[in-house]
């Protein structure tokens, strides 16, 4: 005896009831596993599916988001375009020193009485020249 206890020969009886008792604990832990590798699995298929479409949505949202600024772009191209001067119809009046043909064009148009002689009645036209012109004919040429 030992520890005040009796000493048991555990009999063929017992030994079957504790081997089959762990070999239930045995299969349950079994089971447990095969459960949650099948979750992993399923949880891994779907996390991948969730993976591609979320990489799918990112690809589409900046596929718009590019078509959206080429288009910003081209539009403000365009409008650039529209208001360069050859085109260009500005909404305030521009200054009048330079150009002659259109302070006379104001006047006959906001005067009430009509103009009884022409304003412009030469038939000399000038030009103010950026760059240096040489004249080829004598049909060009200034004559000072």
């Amino acid at each position: 005896m030992r520890c005040g206890l009796r000493r048991k020969d555990p009999s063929w009886k017992d030994i079957d009831e504790v081997f089959e008792a762990l070999s239930a604990e045995d299969r349950k832990m079994l089971n447990r596993t095969q459960q949650m590798h099948s979750r992993v699995d399923q949880s891994g298929s779907s996390l991948t599916a969730a993976a591609e479409e979320l990489a799918e949505l990112k690809r589409i949202s900046k596929e718009e988001l590019l078509y959206r600024h080429k288009a910003e772009k081209l539009a403000e191209e365009l409008q650039e375009q529209r208001n360069r001067r050859h085109g260009y119809v500005p909404t305030a009046s521009p200054s009048l020193l330079y150009n002659k043909d259109r302070f006379g064009g104001l006047l006959d148009e906001y005067s009430n009485r009509p103009s009884p002689t022409p304003l412009h009645a030469t038939s000399v036209r000038t030009a103010t020249a950026i760059f240096k012109f040489d004249a080829k004919s004598s049909r060009y040429s200034c004559k000072f």
